[in-house]
C-alpha cells in the first residue's frame, strides 16, 4: 500500500432497488463510516444511488435521498447494487442495466448485496464469474440464467466483481475489504467497533445446518 492510495479517499456508491434491505446495506455502509471515525480522516466516501435520482423506500419503510446513477462515473472505486425481496422490481430496466454496464467499463468495480447479484446477472454482468446471492433468491437465479451457478457463500470477491448474501454479512466482507487497503488491525479495530468479534471466512455457509434449523440433534 502506498502513501498517496493510503491518502486517497475512495468513493463508494450503494445504488438502491426499491425495498431494498435495510439490514444489509447498513453493514455494509457503518463499518466505511467507522473506519473514517477511527482514521480521523475519511478513508471512504458514501454515496447513496437511484434511477433518475429519485428517493428509494428500504425495507423498513425508510425513505433515504440518492444521486442519480447515470450521473456518476470513474471517479468511483466501487458501486454496490443493493435490493430486497423482489430483485426484479425493476424501474426502467433497459436504463438501470445501461447505467451498470456503462460504469463496469469505465473500470468501476461493481458489487450486489442481498438479491442484487440478480440484477448484474440481468445485466448480463455475472457472465463466467464466481458470485452469491441470498439463499432465497438463489433458486430464481438459477432457474432465470441456467448458465449462471451461484456459489452458497457468505461473499465472494471475483476481480473486479463482489457479491454478498446480504444480512449481517457485509460486516464480514467489509472487514476483508478495509483489511485489504488498510490492513488486518485497522480492520480489526472496525469490528470491535461493532462488536463483530467472530469475522466469518468468506466461503462459510449463509446457513445453519439442518439440524440447528429444526432443532433436531
Amino acid at each position: 500500500m502506498t502513501a498517496e492510495l493510503d491518502r486517497q479517499t475512495q468513493r463508494f456508491g450503494f445504488l438502491l432497488l426499491p425495498n431494498f434491505a435495510l439490514m444489509s446495506y447498513a453493514s455494509a455502509t457503518e463499518p466505511l463510516r467507522a473506519a473514517n471515525l477511527l482514521a480521523g480522516r475519511s478513508l471512504y466516501a458514501i454515496r447513496q444511488l437511484s434511477q433518475g435520482g429519485r428517493p428509494v423506500q428500504s425495507s423498513g419503510g425508510i425513505d433515504l435521498t440518492c444521486d442519480d446513477v447515470s450521473s456518476v462515473g470513474a471517479e468511483f472505486h466501487t458501486v454496490f447494487v443493493c435490493a430486497g425481496g423482489d430483485p426484479g422490481n425493476w424501474v426502467e430496466a433497459d436504463r438501470l442495466f445501461g447505467a451498470l454496464r456503462r460504469l463496469s467499463r469505465l473500470g468501476v468495480r461493481l458489487g450486489a448485496i442481498s438479491s442484487g447479484a440478480y440484477v448484474l446477472a440481468a445485466a448480463g454482468l455475472l457472465d463466467n464469474r464466481d458470485f452469491t446471492i441470498h439463499w432465497e433468491h438463489a433458486p430464481v437465479l438459477r432457474e432465470a440464467y441456467p448458465d449462471l451457478t451461484p456459489r452458497q457463500a457468505r461473499y465472494v470477491i471475483d476481480g473486479d466483481r463482489i457479491t454478498c448474501g446480504g444480512g449481517v454479512a457485509p460486516l464480514d466482507m467489509m472487514h476483508a475489504l478495509i483489511a485489504e487497503r488498510m490492513g488486518a488491525h485497522f480492520a480489526r479495530r472496525v469490528s470491535d467497533w461493532y462488536l463483530h468479534t467472530a469475522i466469518a471466512d468468506p466461503s462459510d455457509p449463509q446457513r445453519g445446518s439442518a439440524a440447528e434449523r429444526f432443532a433436531t440433534y
